[in-house]
């Protein structure tokens, strides 16, 4: 074949041919929303008929025989024993695994990048260990249900999210200066409620009742363990990586769960928070009114909590206690 001048990029595109698209190589289409829809609604339907159906029954009969149960087709004058082995199986498997991460050593720390990241890190793991696990979250029931699902229902499930939200509290300070009073009336978070002089202070000094409401905003990181009944997949699905490329990445990952209707009713008689002269917090009454029509002030709380000490009856012998 003689050598072809190329004068233009025309006459390139006019040499080489054109190799035609295979028919299963076409571009994806944009779906519709009512396509979407019935994509979704395909794939919900057949998670739950998986989970229900053929996951189902094999929970349950691993269940019975953690349990011990009968199988049913027992005859009349037979033994009817019954082994634990699975049961026995899972129990001494079970400590085993929450020795690592419960144990002595801490089983996940975090390193620093640099070592001007040194304090932040160990900062960073006594947070996560400390107050995620242990303070905001049972994080040793959590692990535990984790371990005992993969290990008997072939599946253990952890969900984590961050939570947001507002607490509100009421107040009762007393011998407040004017300073306090004017700080705690600039404070955004607060709602002061009544400021009258004391009762009790010396006279000419300028102290002060105060009853104010306090709201303040959180953020939480929560755990939780949730039953592997309450989590969907596609059918043949190993892994819900979003990496496409890995090997049985799930199409569909869900979950389902009945929830309940909680009434938002008040309390009858909250209770409040007393502060004094920056001793503990005590627990308060609240305010009542007496006969005359005036509010009477609230008086901490010093009984310590429990039962009340019984009072001997007449002709009976008192039994001595000590606390």
């Amino acid at each position: 074949m003689p050598n072809a001048i190329l004068q233009s990029p025309a006459d390139e595109k006019q040499l080489i041919p054109k190799v035609p698209k295979e028919s299963g190589s076409a571009e994806p289409q944009q779906l519709d929303a009512d396509e979407i829809q019935t994509a979704m609604h395909l794939m919900v339907s057949q998670a739950v008929a998986f989970v229900d159906g053929e996951m189902g029954t094999c929970r349950a009969e691993a269940e019975k025989y953690f349990k011990g149960e009968l199988f049913g087709n027992e005859e009349d004058g037979r033994s009817k024993v019954v082994m634990t082995e699975v049961r026995d199986a899972i129990l001494m498997i079970l400590p085993s695994l929450i020795r690592i991460f419960f144990g002595a050593d801490p089983a996940v720390e975090y390193g620093p990048s640099t070592m001007a990241q040194l304090k932040m890190a160990e900062q960073v793991t006594k947070f996560v260990l400390d107050v995620i696990l242990q303070l905001d979250n049972s994080g040793f029931l959590v692990f535990h249900d984790w371990f005992m699902d993969a290990l008997l229902k072939r599946l253990g499930v952890v969900k984590y999210w961050k939570d947001d939200g507002d607490e509100t509290r009421e107040y009762h300070v007393a011998y407040q200066g004017l300073e306090q009073v004017m700080m705690l009336a600039q404070d955004d978070t607060i709602e002061l409620q009544d400021v009258h002089p004391c009762e009790v202070a010396p006279p000419g000094s300028n102290l002060f009742d105060v009853d104010y409401k306090q709201t303040k905003t959180w953020s939480r990181i929560r755990v939780t363990c949730i039953p592997p009944e309450e989590y969907l997949y596609s059918k043949g699905a190993r892994t819900a990586s979003n990496d496409p490329s890995a090997p049985g990445v799930a199409t569909f990952v869900g979950h389902r769960t009945q929830l309940r209707r909680v009434s938002s009713a008040p309390s009858a008689s909250p209770m409040k928070t007393s502060r004094r002269m920056g001793s503990p917090i005590a627990r308060c009454r609240p305010a009542r009114k007496t006969s005359s029509g005036k509010t009477a002030r609230s008086r901490p709380i010093n009984r310590p909590l429990g039962r009340r000490p019984r009072t001997p009856r007449s002709g009976s012998r008192a039994t001595p206690t000590s606390t």
